[in-house]
């Protein structure tokens, strides 16, 4: 963004921090969601009257984003694989690397299975350092941002990784701007054994900085936003007053991705046999080990029933992973996809026998919401969350008992495989809604935005 476009803090204003997406360039959700945000709420801006700007930390202060620059928010698209945008010159020499130094590590650093980074982590690294020294701040424009009083900073991101974003923060609080902070989940403090030792620490740092500097806490669903009240009130000095509590929908993408699918994938579809679907990333939280072991008991009543895993690899699975591979039905009625694209992806639910999400633990469920969306029947564990998001469209089962998912899906099946067919209207929210209600939530922060209200509907 040139420096004569840079909005004048006149009218009220949503800036948009976008620092550790564009940064990272990571895939997750988090990003996806931050991503869509800042496709949106510029239009839905100009909609309600007000100014809007995306922003960045660099070196300890918020300047705005370069619209030259806005490309490298885009996600580098072979982080589920980056063999993949490798030149053949790469992968040629590196697998001579490990094929004469037969190391693990070595082949782990130089040829990274799909949903590991190896050696490019570092790359990536070096390459936002570069990016940050060619920062707008270095190149002889000011384009630091100037907080006011009818500010909103707006942070969506994962804070709780950038700890050091919170000084700045202070400083903006100081100019009178207003902070409003979108909470995912509290998994690392709910369930601390999913992740690794500290995490727990690092996020109630993060839940006691959001007491210190938030106006506003927006929660991705009701069910989190009870939960961060009652967490953020327990943090709390006795000189602080928690944030504002609020919620608001994440949105689904409602147009179909674009793009090929691999004949190998295509093939798992190609017999009257259509695969049971799960969608989800290899961590234990999502719980493959349950579906494993409650697939064990249905395939000694129904042997030719299939089941397709697709999701990239993350941690703490490698377990999972190997009683996946060495399985005897391992290629045949078990199969599992590391690397599917979006469009391979939506190919998959449109085409499987139903979806299964027997996750213990979430901040949304989305899996609930794309089997639906595709008409598909989704098997999902009996979760307050999941209550939330799929309402009585699912076949619920209980976690505390093995074969509560095969009763579920042989019921189901008895009764002839029947259709959910919800009312989408009441489930799919879109990305410009859901943008629109975070925007509706913040807008609470402005006395400006309050009074012009209250003035146009007394006129």
């Amino acid at each position: 963004m040139k420096s004569s476009t840079i909005p004048k803090p006149a009218r009220t204003r949503i800036l948009l921090d976008l620092s550790h997406t564009h940064f990272s360039n990571y895939r997750t959700g988090i990003q996806r969601v931050v991503r869509s945000l800042h496709t949106e709420l510029p239009n839905i801006a100009e909609e309600l009257g007000i100014d809007f700007a995306a922003v960045v930390l660099v070196n300890n202060e918020f300047v705005y984003l370069n619209e030259s620059e806005v490309h490298t928010i885009e996600p580098e698209p072979t982080l589920d694989d980056v063999l993949k945008s490798c030149p053949n010159w790469y992968k040629v020499s590196a697998r001579a690397v490990c094929s004469v130094v037969r190391l693990k590590i070595v082949k782990r650093w130089f040829l990274p299975e799909p949903g590991h980074q190896g050696i490019f982590k570092h790359v990536r690294k070096l390459r936002k350092a570069i990016f940050k020294f060619k920062t707008p701040a270095n190149d002889g424009t000011d384009q630091r941002v100037q907080f006011g009083p009818n500010d909103i900073l707006v942070m969506p991101d994962g804070y709780w990784v950038m700890m050091h974003i919170w000084d700045a923060v202070a400083r903006a609080k100081a100019q009178g701007v207003k902070v409003s902070v979108v909470v995912y989940d509290l998994i690392c403090i709910t369930h601390p054994q999913f992740f690794g030792p500290g995490a727990k620490e690092c996020f109630t740092k993060y839940l006691r900085a959001l007491n210190e500097y938030a106006d506003m806490a927006v929660a991705i669903s009701r069910t989190v936003e009870c939960q961060l009240r009652t967490k953020l009130a327990h943090l709390a000095t006795d000189d602080q007053r928690p944030p504002e509590c609020k919620s608001f929908r994440l949105g689904v993408t409602i147009e179909n991705p674009e793009g090929e699918v691999r004949e190998s994938i295509a093939a798992l579809f190609e017999h009257k046999e259509k695969p049971y679907l799960m969608v989800s990333t290899f961590e234990p939280r999502k719980n493959h080990q349950f579906l494993l072991d409650s697939f064990d008991l249905f395939w000694n009543r129904s042997p030719s029933r299939k089941l397709l895993l697709v999701g990239a690899m993350g941690w703490m699975s490698e377990e999972t992973i190997q009683r996946i591979q060495t399985h005897p039905r391992f290629g045949t009625q078990l199969l599992m996809v590391n690397d599917a694209s979006d469009a391979e992806v939506q190919f998959c639910y449109e085409n499987c026998r139903a979806a299964i999400y027997p996750s213990i633990v979430e901040g949304f469920g989305l899996p609930i919401i794309e089997a639906l969306r595709n008409g598909k029947t989704i098997f999902a564990s009996n979760t307050s969350i999941h209550r939330e998001v799929g309402r009585q469209y699912c076949q619920y089962f209980d976690l505390s008992e093995q074969n509560s998912l095969v009763s579920a899906m042989e019921s189901w099946e008895r009764a002839g495989c029947p259709s959910p067919l919800p009312p989408m209207h009441q489930l799919l929210v879109s990305w410009n809604d859901s943008s629109r209600q975070l925007a509706e939530s913040v807008l609470c922060l402005s006395d400006q935005f309050r009074y012009r209200n209250a003035a146009n509907r007394a006129a």
